[in-house]
């Protein structure tokens, strides 16, 4: 993560720039999986979940701050500094890197799945390109062939799926009950959020005429709610069902997509305040549920593979407003958007992650 923002920070070209970002980007997903993994390593029970919210809480106040952030180094330092950022990073893990749980030495090795690694990875870029196809530009051949490569490599990870149940993608985990009923949900509510994240500033800007610096200062108090929803959250967790939790906090992310699409300054503030309110709860609540869902051995993959399809969110969001707003207004294309965080309340209400957890806790506690 920081060796890629320090090549975008000094990069010559744009090819190269694009070249750290996607270097960044690696580590940075790379990141939150170790995060999440040495959590559910490290920590059980109560104290775990209240690490999570603590994630959780940082996560959505860093990202909801990182208009200001970069508005004031663009205007003091230029806009490499505001590449450099995430290589302050780096000296934080002299003191994180001792706190990290050690691998289980006793586990034998297995051999990594390329080729699923490689068909997912396809997938995944090949579907956000063709969202922002219609904003980026691209021709129809370049199209075709993004069409192609995501037909081939999403037919390419189904049969790895049957052939080879313990590769990249271990059917055990996908299958176990409730893992892609919540990676969906996350991923809906994720999605409204980073759409309106994107639009937010344009947003204003565009209905006041300020720069990225006022922006930023107008947006703070939004991001400072997600210190609220992560205290206010964690104790719900525990008296609360998760589906229950996860519908209201997609309903947030709908209400304030909703909101921030009529364009007033004051209105996208409050959207943005309920959108975090959701992201920072989903993240809390849903990542916590995953250890629970699959076997012990599992926790790992299945963190893996819950973080990648949850903060696809992030890239779909992003990518469909982006691309809808080439053809509509930003305003319009946010509030088709809002259909994002509407799938996520209807897969929570009708697919009930977590109850499957629940209905086990209770039969255990019965056979006891």
């Amino acid at each position: 993560m920081s060796g890629g923002s320090l090549i975008a920070a000094f990069a010559p070209s744009l090819l190269i720039l694009v070249a750290g970002r996607l270097i960044g980007g690696f580590g940075a997903g790379g990141m939150m999986i170790a995060t999440y993994s040495a959590l559910t390593g490290l920590l059980g029970g109560k104290e775990r979940d209240r690490a999570l919210g603590t994630v959780a809480a940082c996560g959505g106040m860093a990202s909801a701050c990182g208009t200001m952030v970069g508005g004031v180094l663009t205007a003091w330092l230029g806009w490499r500094a505001a590449m450099a950022v995430p290589a302050l990073g780096l000296p934080l893990l002299v003191f994180t890197a001792r706190l990290a749980p050690a691998g289980q030495r006793d586990t034998p090795r297995q051999k990594l799945d390329w080729g699923g690694a490689a068909a997912l990875a396809v997938l995944g870029g090949a579907f956000v390109t063709l969202l922002q196809a219609r904003s980026t530009g691209l021709s129809l051949p370049v199209i075709l062939a993004l069409v192609v490569a995501a037909v081939l490599s999403a037919a390419i990870l189904v049969r790895r799926l049957r052939r080879r149940p313990d590769g990249f993608v271990p059917r055990r985990v996908v299958g176990a009950p409730g893992f892609l009923t919540s990676a969906v949900a996350g991923l809906a509510i994720f999605g409204g959020y980073y759409a309106l994240l994107f639009a937010a500033p344009a947003l204003i800007e565009g209905n006041t005429g300020w720069g990225s610096l006022e922006v930023g200062a107008v947006l703070l108090p939004a991001a400072l709610c997600s210190l609220v929803a992560a205290r206010l959250i964690r104790p719900l967790t525990s008296r609360v069902r998760t589906w229950q939790i996860t519908a209201v906090l997609g309903v947030l992310s709908m209400t304030g997509m909703l909101l921030g699409a009529l364009g007033d300054p004051v209105f996208v503030v409050v959207a943005l305040a309920l959108a975090v309110c959701g992201f920072t709860g989903a993240q809390a609540v849903l990542f916590g549920l995953v250890p629970r869902l699959v076997a012990d051995k599992d926790s790992d993959t299945a963190q893996g593979l819950f973080s990648f399809l949850v903060y696809g969110g992030s890239s779909i969001g992003t990518a469909v407003v982006g691309g809808l707003a080439s053809a509509l207004s930003l305003s319009a294309a946010l509030a088709v958007v809002a259909i994002l965080p509407a799938a996520g309340v209807a897969v929570s209400v009708l697919g009930r992650p977590g109850e499957e957890t629940v209905r086990q806790a209770e039969a255990r506690s019965s056979t006891a």
